[in-house]
């Protein structure tokens, strides 16, 4: 095995923005990696191509369109379907069954006949304007190559990720651009079919960098060693809190297992053990 980076030819990610430092979710976003690509089970890179924020605020009357691509070895890239609505900093799940969920970030705020505005898009409205945080969800359908509407959220804007049980999980800022209103959580049963709002979160003045899925349980950092680790257990159906059980200053958490997680500091490693 060659231990090298190699290029992956015929892919080409045309918008791949971060997170802005101070813009919009910033404060639960900063650090966390773009959540619009994925591997499927079965093989295929799927990615979300679209507009960056400034290209929509720009030309806010002009209708803009995010696109779901497929990239594997053999086939190439391909279209799989445009999204209802142009979004950003979304998040994109492949769900136990299979199906493709986007959910979280931001669209734009206005809703025009497509008729008028744009003929090409998959559905009777489409999203102009500035940018604000979104509660609406979409289910990407295989077989028609459409999206359809998924069930609405209670908060807007945030980011999900999927637990083991197969449920998704969801964080957004209680106050659109700041943390010190604290934050607000809910879950999607693994149907994608209802969410529920959780209670509130357990510690204030508490801002999330990282964040990580061990299992069920999903695990909230904040920039400091010295912090606590705010945790959602979903089968305790219970917020956590640990003392600090790491010692170096994190820039990413990665679990390897159900009891233990790599610490990625700026010029070190570290495994540590989770608390019980």
């Amino acid at each position: 095995m060659n231990d090298r980076w190699e290029e992956v030819r015929g892919l080409r990610l045309n918008f791949a923005i971060g997170e802005p430092l101070a813009y919009g979710n910033s404060d639960i976003a900063t650090q966390w990696p773009r959540k619009d690509t994925l591997v499927r089970a079965n093989g295929d890179f799927v990615f979300m191509n679209g507009p960056t924020r400034y290209e929509l605020e720009a030309q806010s009357m002009t209708p803009l369109v995010s696109t779901l691509m497929r990239w594997n070895p053999t086939g190439g890239t391909a279209q799989l379907g445009k999204l209802r609505q142009a979004r950003i900093y979304a998040t994109v799940l492949e769900l136990n069954d299979r199906r493709l969920v986007v959910l979280g970030g931001e669209t734009g705020k206005m809703l025009e006949s497509s008729t008028d505005l744009c003929p090409d898009c998959s559905d009777e409205t489409v999203a102009t304007g500035a940018m604000e945080p979104t509660t609406a969800t979409e289910i990407f359908d295989d077989a028609t190559g459409k999206w359809r509407r998924g069930p609405v959220t209670n908060f807007a804007g945030g980011r999900a990720v999927k637990l083991a049980n197969g449920k998704v999980f969801k964080l957004s800022l209680a106050q659109r651009y700041s943390a010190e209103g604290g934050y607000r959580a809910e879950i999607a049963d693994a149907l994608f079919s209802n969410w529920k709002e959780l209670p509130p979160f357990p510690q204030k003045q508490f801002k999330v960098q990282h964040v990580a899925v061990a299992g069920n349980r999903v695990l909230f950092f904040s920039e400091n060693a010295s912090d606590n680790t705010v945790l959602w257990d979903d089968t305790r159906q219970a917020w956590r809190i640990w003392g600090p059980w790491f010692k170096t200053e994190p820039l990413s958490v990665v679990p390897l297992d159900a009891s233990r997680a790599l610490i990625r500091s700026a010029q070190t490693y570290e495994i540590a053990n989770f608390p019980n």
